[in-house]
């Protein structure tokens, strides 16, 4: 079996009206010692076909494709990198695409640390393409894209820096030895930062950090993103996702100083994408009642007020709200603000 130095892994679901732009962007690349892993995480649209023709035409030995029943993006991933055979770990969005000197950059970072990561364009369509400059810390570099993993205004207050993208998987280039060694998985069944959980856990055993200012990702923005979807299950996730973390990041002050606004964040997002949703048709009185007990048992934690500056304006508002127990004025404000939205 031929050993590869990358090994990308695409989870792939209903997306037959990018795939091919970013098959074809990987085709192109300038380094060629690399697998191809595409996981169908059970298509029900031309995805799988399209793959299939695009590896049969340009006879891509080094290109597979394998479909499974659907268990969400984390577990395509998962799937991926039990059978991936590369040095490197790549991951690739089914909807993005790369320059063709994507892996040549990040191999030749890689090869001096344990984590190579790249700039990125926000690609909205041709005529609409966000870019932004990178700016790496002197100091502390590990720690402080964690912190900014957590909160980036906290991250620059912390060590100036503009580490954009330090939650996501994509971009970036791991060691498969380290993933495979402290068996560092996808947590499957959570929908949100479960690419912010996996980087935590890889950065426990990573000790340096490479990047590179160059723009050579193309990240697809959807402007009907998932986060402002309603999401029923929210808390839930939510929960499970804080223990998890809790489990993973150390004593650090300032750590833990983000991570308590990551969670107030987390509040926040729960008021406005589940329990006063507009999709949500509980009556009132059950919202509030709901809106209680989160406060009262302290599902996101105590607010401690030290974050209190780091807080946007109407986030600070409801954090007054919150603090005062003004439960009604929080369900006006948070509607108020969704229909801005």
């Amino acid at each position: 079996m031929k050993k590869y130095n990358i090994s990308i892994i695409i989870p792939l679901y209903n997306c037959e009206k990018y795939i091919l732009q970013c098959l074809t962007s990987i085709k192109n690349q300038k380094f060629y010692n690399y697998e191809v892993i595409i996981i169908d995480d059970g298509s029900n649209d031309c995805s799988g076909q399209i793959c299939k023709e695009f590896i049969e035409k340009n006879k891509l030995n080094n290109f597979q494709y394998i479909k499974k029943k659907n268990g969400g993006a984390s577990s395509a991933r998962n799937y991926g990198i039990k059978i991936s055979t590369g040095e490197k770990i790549a991951f690739i969005d089914a909807d993005d695409f790369v320059t063709d000197n994507y892996l040549e950059e990040l191999y030749r970072l890689s090869t001096k640390s344990d984590l190579a990561v790249a700039n990125y364009y926000e690609y909205f369509n041709e005529e609409n393409i966000v870019s932004n400059e990178l700016i790496i810390p002197r100091n502390n570099i590990k720690k402080t894209f964690i912190l900014s993993m957590f909160d980036e205004n906290y991250s620059s207050s912390y060590e100036k820096n503009n580490i954009k993208g330090s939650r996501t998987i994509w971009g970036k280039l791991y060691s498969n030895k380290i993933i495979k060694d402290n068996k560092i998985m996808f947590k499957e069944g959570i929908k949100f930062f479960e690419d912010g959980i996996f980087n935590l856990e890889y950065l426990m055993y990573a000790n340096k950090i490479e990047f590179t200012n160059k723009k050579i990702y193309y990240y697809r923005s959807n402007e009907t993103s998932i986060t402002k979807r309603y999401y029923r299950e929210k808390l839930e996730e939510d929960i499970n996702k804080m223990k998890i973390i809790e489990k993973i990041i150390s004593d650090d002050k300032e750590i833990n100083m983000a991570f308590n606004i990551y969670k107030y964040n987390l509040y926040i997002s729960y008021l406005m994408n589940s329990l006063f949703h507009k999709d949500n048709k509980d009556k009132k009185e059950k919202l509030i009642k709901q809106l209680k007990k989160v406060i009262k048992e302290q599902y996101y934690g105590k607010f401690d007020y030290s974050i209190f500056k780091y807080l946007k304006r109407n986030k600070r508002i409801v954090y007054i709200l919150t603090k005062l127990r003004c439960y009604h004025l929080i369900c006006v404000l948070v509607n108020i603000k969704s229909k801005k939205n």
